[in-house]
This record gives C-alpha cells, sequence and structure tokens, in this order.
C-alpha cells in the first residue's frame, strides 16, 4: 500500500483515505457523493477509470485506462 500512495495509483484493498492520498479527491462532476459505491477518476481528457468500493469500505476493484 505505502509503495502504491506513494506512486499515485489506487490498487485493491486501499480505503477510502489512502485512494485520496494516492489519487487525489475524485472529480465531483463524476462523482459528486465520497459514499458513493463507485468514483470515477480521469488521467487525461478522454481516459477515466472506475474504483468499485466493497461494503467494508476497500477498494474492491479498479477498472479502465489508468
Amino acid at each position: 500500500m505505502r509503495e502504491a500512495v506513494h506512486v499515485g495509483k489506487v490498487i485493491p484493498g486501499m480505503t477510502r483515505e489512502q485512494a485520496i492520498v494516492a489519487a487525489g479527491y475524485p472529480p465531483t462532476h463524476r462523482t459528486p457523493v465520497l459514499g458513493a459505491p463507485q468514483w470515477t477518476y480521469w488521467t487525461e481528457r478522454m481516459r477515466s477509470y472506475q474504483v468499485t468500493w466493497t461494503s467494508d469500505g476497500t477498494i474492491g476493484q479498479v477498472a479502465g485506462k489508468r
């Protein structure tokens, strides 16, 4: 986890706080509430990836182009 946070990468198993430290807050136009079950991040103008949260508050899946 520490290395992933250091390089700015979100990975399964991270908490919301770790994801925010690693990649920042997701844009509010696609993720209006931090309690949402899925967050969308943008890497470029036309490339995004989705982070899906499990019921225990950790990342279950990261999908899309990072």
